[in-house]
């Protein structure tokens, strides 16, 4: 890109500022009509337009030889030799040279202008030239380590932005350079082969480098799946190294909630919370036959006995959360049996109340919202949601008793829907003493039921 615009610069700058301003002596020639620029020698060191004219050769020059030499892609040397080859006829010799003879020997045939077309045509013929593409669409990689590195590199490859230019085989180059692996790559036609050996400090090079410009927004985040795929496959290879990419790289793995995706979530223990087990990091999910990683978008709805011990099951919930590194936003009331259970500087808590017309905001992790008032409630939830923490609200019973059914509804409705489509975890509780039928329209809302019994959950959907 910086290239392209040192280029482009001058191009415009010359034609713009200087050509108009260059004296030019047109006169009548055997040949026909001719012409030459009247050029005195303060000019030629004084003149801003005559500088200008060195700048846009020079800068062109440098441009157009730095793929040519530093290119992986014979494809793409081939395509700036034509436009070197073009350029030079347009010009070197089209510009400078013809120009220079018809200063020298005004008598001349002036041939600048069709050595121009010439070069002209060159270049646009060179700049559509395509080279044919080895796109890669399979989601599985091969079993062969080359295989599997080469099938990555190509998926990276094809997710560049091309260009009619080649710019993108540019990025490309750089981007293996900086893996420290460009020796081993061979590119042809847009394909990637990798050759030579490749040992497992290169692979985790690969993976660190990757992950890095992905963080930084210079490879597009859709490649990340191909990236775990890849680590996946080759997990064993790196081995010890694995730790420290998932450290290096926690606070995006974490953001991003890949580290379910790698390995199958067997690392999730690396990043454990102090104060938290494995155990915890599925407790709650494992009781109605899931883990973790199934709770998202799939909000919960837990129909509770208040006369039972209940809490119990809703702490698991709360420390599986909080054992995922995942942020935790509780709506609730104030004197609820769950707050003892609720770590006041892990959780952020909104107490619902009928006192307050206005939110009330307590401390940096506390804060009173009107319960009456839905565009609170709901403003605070998308919040919460957008910001993909998990939710715990306690409990739906107390709504429709303070704001009524249809209120009720449609807020839990709302709630649903920011949960799901945000793929955050979410637990609502509501007491199994509702009418059957007033159940079963909350029910019908939800994808997972439970309902706690004797201080244990059964799953009814």
């Amino acid at each position: 890109m910086i290239y392209t615009l040192v280029a482009i610069v001058p191009n415009v700058a010359f034609f713009i500022l200087g050509v108009p301003y260059l004296p030019i002596k047109v006169f009548w020639t055997e040949h026909g009509w001719s012409y030459i620029f009247a050029l005195g020698e303060s000019y030629l060191v004084s003149s801003l337009p005559m500088l200008l004219y060195i700048i846009y050769g020079l800068l062109n020059y440098v441009w157009i030889l730095k793929p040519i030499k530093s290119s992986r892609s014979q494809f793409i040397r081939k395509k700036y030799k034509l436009i070197f080859l073009g350029f030079s006829l347009f010009f070197a010799l089209g510009f400078a040279i013809s120009n220079t003879i018809l200063y020298i020997l005004p008598e001349a045939v002036p041939l600048g202008g069709i050595t121009i077309i010439i070069g002209l045509i060159v270049m646009a013929y060179s700049i559509s030239l395509e080279e044919k593409w080895q796109e890669i669409y399979s989601p599985t990689l091969p079993k062969g380590l080359h295989e599997s590195v080469s099938l990555f590199l190509q998926k990276i490859f094809n997710s560049l932005q091309k260009d009619v230019l080649g710019q993108h085989y540019l990025k490309y180059d750089r981007y293996l350079l900086e893996l420290g692996i460009s020796d081993n790559v061979e590119i042809s036609d847009g394909k990637i082969t990798v050759k030579g050996e490749i040992d497992s400090s290169q692979l985790t090079k690969i993976v660190d480098k990757t992950l890095e410009k992905i963080e930084e927004g210079k490879l597009p985040f859709g490649v990340i799946n191909d990236l775990i795929n890849f680590w996946n496959d080759i997990l064993p290879v790196i081995e010890n190294d694995n730790i420290v990419l998932l450290k290096s790289h926690e606070n995006f793995l974490k953001k991003n909630r890949l580290i379910y995706k790698i390995a199958d979530g067997r690392f999730r223990d690396v990043f454990l919370p102090k104060g938290f087990s494995e155990d915890h990091l599925d407790g709650f999910s494992r009781l109605f036959g899931l883990l973790h990683k199934d709770l998202f978008g799939k909000p919960i709805l837990m129909e509770i006995n208040p006369s039972e011990k209940y809490e119990d099951i809703v702490e698991l919930y709360i420390r599986e959360v909080l054992a995922n590194c995942e942020e935790l936003t509780v709506f609730t009331r104030k004197g609820s049996k769950i707050l003892e259970y609720l770590p006041r500087e892990q959780a952020h808590i909104f107490y619902l109340s009928s006192e307050v017309t206005q939110k009330n905001v307590l401390s940096r992790r506390e804060a009173e919202l009107p319960i009456y008032d839905l565009a609170y409630l709901l403003g605070d939830i998308s919040l919460a949601v957008k910001n993909m923490h998990s939710l715990l609200v306690d409990d739906l019973t107390d709504l429709i008793y303070s704001i009524g059914f249809k209120r009720s509804y449609r807020f839990t409705r709302s709630a649903i829907e920011l949960a799901s489509s945000h793929k955050i975890v979410s637990l609502f509780l509501i007491s199994e003493a509702h009418d059957e039928k007033v159940k079963a329209v909350f029910e019908n809302l939800f994808p997972i039921i439970l309902r706690v019994e004797r201080n244990n959950v059964v799953r009814i959907k």
